[in-house]
């Protein structure tokens, strides 16, 4: 995931694919692997109910791509533990 490699409708158009660049499930975004991860309802669930949205939310403000979230949300973490 931190190396593009998440088959996403934004990776596969890059690569040429003729599709849609709206999320398959929700049709409200643009399918990225940081909508996928920590932007799509059900992934903001998933970090809801681990109790981390707060950090994810914190994180995503201030970082752009999916690497430095979840290199944010680690350092976060290990500084905190």
């Amino acid at each position: 995931m931190c190396r593009g490699c998440l088959s996403t409708r934004a990776r596969l158009l890059d690569r040429g694919v003729n599709c849609s660049s709206m999320c398959a499930i929700c049709d409200e975004s643009n399918e990225d692997a940081v909508h996928v991860m920590f932007d799509w309802l059900r992934a903001r669930n998933v970090w809801r109910d681990s109790h981390l949205l707060s950090k994810v939310n914190s994180v995503m403000q201030n970082n752009n791509t999916t690497a430095e979230i979840i290199f944010a949300l680690l350092q976060d973490m290990s500084e905190t533990s």
